[in-house]
C-alpha cells in the first residue's frame, strides 16, 4: 500500500486541525502505524506515481547495492550522491565481471561504480555492462542512465536496451534527459515495462522504497 498522508509536519498539522477539527490524528500515531504495517509514504504525488510505477514494473530486490551504469560522467556523480542521500550504498563488482567488460569496450571505459561507458558509447557497449551487471551476485539493483542525445546511440538504442533488459531478475531504473527525442526514448522503454526518471533523485528515492519494502519483509521472516 501506498499512503500520502498530510499534516506530518508540525505547520501541517495545525492546518489540518483547522480543516477537519477531531478528524485530524496524531502524526506520530500514523508514522507508528504505517511502520508496524510496512506501509509506503509517500511525501508528494510525484512519489506516489513514481512508486507506483516501480512497484509495478520491477523485480523484488535481493538486497541494496546499486550498480550505476551511465554515458555521462557528471549523471553519475550525481547518481552516486542521490543514493548516498537515501541511504543505498553502491555496488562492488565481482573482478571477474569487471574484466569480462573490459575485454570488451575501449580502454577509456572507467569500470567502476560508476560504470562509465563513455560519450561515444553505442548501445552494444551497454549490452556488455547492463549483462554483467545483471548476473554479478554482488549487484543486487542498477541504475541506468542513457544520454540517447550522444552520437554513438541511434534511434534503436532504446529498443536494443529495452531488449537486453527483457526478463531482468533484479531492479533497473532508467534516467534519460534532453529534448523530443530523448523523451520518445524514454517512452519506448516505459513502454516496454521499465522505470524510468528524469532526476537522479526521483529515482533513488523509487529504489529505496522498493528495498524499504522488500527488505523489510525480507528481514521479518
Amino acid at each position: 500500500m501506498i499512503v500520502i498522508k498530510g499534516g506530518l509536519s508540525e505547520a501541517g498539522s495545525h492546518a489540518v486541525q483547522s480543516h477537519t477539527g477531531s478528524l485530524a490524528g496524531s502524526a506520530q500515531v500514523y508514522e507508528a502505524a504505517f511502520k508496524q504495517t510496512n506501509t509506503i509514504v509517500a511525501r508528494t504525488m510525484e512519489e506516489v506515481f513514481d512508486y507506483s510505477r516501480i512497484f509495478s514494473n520491477e523485480p523484488k530486490p535481493l538486497g541494496n547495492r546499486v550498480q550505476i551504469i551511465t554515458d555521462g560522467g557528471g549523471y553519475g556523480i550525481l547518481a552516486s550522491d542521490a543514493l548516498s542521500e537515501v541511504g543505498l550504498p553502491l555496488a562492488a563488482m565481482g573482478a571477474r565481471f569487471k574484466q569480462a567488460i573490459l575485454k570488451k569496450v575501449p580502454s577509456h571505459v572507467v569500470v567502476a561504480n560508476p560504470i562509465d561507458v563513455a560519450g561515444d558509447a553505442d548501445w552494444q557497449r551497454f549490452e556488455v555492462a547492463i549483462d554483467n551487471a545483471l548476473r554479478d551476485p554482488a549487484v543486487d539493483m542498477l541504475f541506468l542512465i542513457v544520454l540517447f542525445q550522444v552520437p554513438g546511440l541511434d534511434e534503436t538504442a532504446s529498443a536494443h536496451i529495452a531488449e537486453i533488459l527483457k526478463g531482468r531478475k533484479k531492479p533497473v531504473v532508467a534516467l534519460s534527459v534532453g529534448g523530443t527525442y530523448s523523451t520518445e526514448h524514454q517512452k519506448r522503454l516505459e513502454r516496454a515495462g521499465i522505470t524510468t526518471f528524469t532526476e537522479p533523485k526521483s529515482a533513488a528515492k523509487a529504489l529505496k522504497a522498493l528495498w524499504d519494502y522488500y527488505g523489510k519483509s525480507k528481514r521479518k521472516k
